[in-house]
């Protein structure tokens, strides 16, 4: 019935604690209390009776404790009553471990028999005292490290609990360990200011976010990104500094090529993040950093809901880089942040009148082509539109930026063929469109998907869609619901089984 927190870092851990608790407390918390380790190596540990406001007074709101790695804890008494010896954090006889603990040892007595019997001695009534010791007991008695004390530890303790400890001999660590009970563990901004460049890597539709994420992170954050195929990444034994970061896409954590891709940036040395959506699996296991996108089973072979999380996540990062980096200030920060609130809802009112595209879907249920076209991120939400069109219709499609269908793939245009043009880059629309009218000359029937307002481009297409506006950079979470309902509609048109 507690708070946990710990932080290791550059700046300053005792007022990062302070704050960490504050988001932790709530009615009921009855002490509280951090331990901080300064630049000799030697830890301080400060607890204070009441209220966390007792505890920030007490140490000048964390100014009077220096040094850059800690743990802190708001305690609500279980196992002895309020006061400074059974607040948190405790420590091992001798000082050698340093702990913190969330939820209840149920055979805390047991366990403290065990200790009494090898020489422990207690001075508070609290389960986590005993934990923090058994922690140092089998420390010394092994001599394996702390991962082997930890596990030992939690084989002998029965209940739920979450753990985040400190030990002597490893200065610039805390170790955190659960059963049960909630923990997670957080990258702070001390790494995206190293970061020089992006590598993406992934397959098929998680190809198509990072070519999505590549224009978006670019501009947002002025970082380098470069999309890779996970199947070509790591045969051509690629050139990578130890200052990139190696992002892997999969919405099941599990795809073969990608996993085989991360495992090559690891051996290299390079930092990696996983953005999967399967809560355990082998690239949220092995990656450095993991990014749940949470969308819940995907039932269709077809990602569709993967794919819309998996650029929201991305998005998410772009505007995290930019504002740790400098290249955003606050209020285009916050202003970011409330477009991508508005996205949920402007994607209901698309699919509130898909009506028009089942309609328009049916016209084309014997095409034998089609084309998707676009420029900068339109071009590759394009990708993905596309993708679905040849993935559950059956029928022959590409994608291709607008500006190259003059090298040679405009030849392929016939009479009736459709051409799907996105324009929702305003400084790129006319250029775009007058790549369709190019198509138009053809024979070409021409579909125009563009944000609403942009009306005049009835003029020049047989059929137009809009989308709702929103921040240029994040459409295309808005433009890929009408091609993913484009060809899951041509597909029920053909009679075929979409999922």
């Amino acid at each position: 019935m507690c708070g946990i927190v710990g932080f290791v870092g550059k700046k300053q851990a005792a007022p990062v604690l302070l704050e960490g608790l504050s988001k932790l407390e709530y009615r009921g918390y009855d002490s509280a209390g951090i331990a901080v380790r300064d630049d000799s190596g030697k830890v301080k540990v400060v607890k204070a009776k009441g209220r966390l406001k007792k505890l920030a007074e007490k140490i000048d709101d964390g100014k009077a404790l220096k040094g850059t790695i800690g743990i802190g804890h708001t305690r609500w008494a279980t196992h002895g009553e309020p006061s400074e010896n059974n607040a948190h954090p405790h420590i091992s006889d001798d000082g050698c471990v340093t702990g913190v603990h969330n939820g209840i040892i149920e055979n805390y007595l047991e366990l403290k028999d065990k200790l009494t019997r090898h020489g422990y001695t207690f001075y508070s009534q609290t389960d986590t005292e005993i934990a923090v010791k058994l922690v140092d007991y089998y420390y010394k008695k092994y001599n394996n490290g702390p991962i082997d004390a930890i596990a030992k530890t939690m084989v002998r303790m029965r209940g739920s609990y979450a753990l985040a400890i400190m030990f002597n001999d490893y200065p610039d660590q805390v170790w955190v360990a659960r059963k049960d009970s909630p923990s997670s563990v957080g990258l702070s901004d001390e790494k995206i200011k190293e970061i020089t460049g992006i590598t993406v890597v992934a397959c098929g539709s998680a190809w198509h976010v990072g070519m999505a994420l590549q224009y978006v992170m670019e501009d947002i954050a002025r970082i380098p990104v470069r999309v890779e195929y996970a199947s070509e990444f790591r045969y051509r034994k690629p050139i990578l500094n130890k200052n990139e970061l190696v992002i892997v896409i999969s919405q099941s954590g599990e795809t073969a090529d990608s996993l085989a891709a991360l495992r090559e940036a690891k051996e290299n040395g390079i930092t990696t993040l996983g953005i999967v959506n399967v809560v355990g699996s082998s690239i949220a296991r092995e990656a450095d950093n993991v990014f749940y996108t949470l969308a819940g089973p995907e039932i269709a072979v077809a990602t569709t809901k993967a794919y819309s999380t998996q650029l929201m996540a991305g998005y998410c990062l772009a505007v995290q880089f930019g504002k740790v980096r400098g290249i955003i200030g606050d209020e285009k920060y916050m202003g970011y942040i409330s477009e991508l609130e508005t996205i949920p809802t402007k994607i209901a009112s698309i699919l509130d009148n898909k009506e028009r595209l089942q309609w328009f879907a049916s016209k084309f249920a014997n095409a034998h082509d089609v084309f998707f076209i676009g420029r900068g991120l339109d071009y590759a939400i394009a990708l993905e539109g596309s993708l679905k069109m040849k993935e559950i219709s059956y029928i022959h499609s590409e994608a291709y930026a607008a500006g190259e269908l003059k090298h040679g793939t405009i030849s392929l245009i016939e009479k009736g063929t459709l051409v799907i043009g996105l324009l929702t880059q305003p400084s790129l629309y006319e250029k775009t469109l007058a790549n369709m009218v190019e198509c138009k000359a053809r024979g070409a029937y021409l579909m125009g998907l563009t944000s609403n307002g942009n009306y005049s481009i009835e003029d020049t297409v047989e059929f137009a869609d809009y989308v709702p506006k929103v921040d240029e950079h994040f459409i295309g979470s808005l433009e890929v619901i009408p091609l993913q309902l484009i060809g899951y509609y041509i597909s029920c048109s053909r009679g075929l089984d979409v999922d």
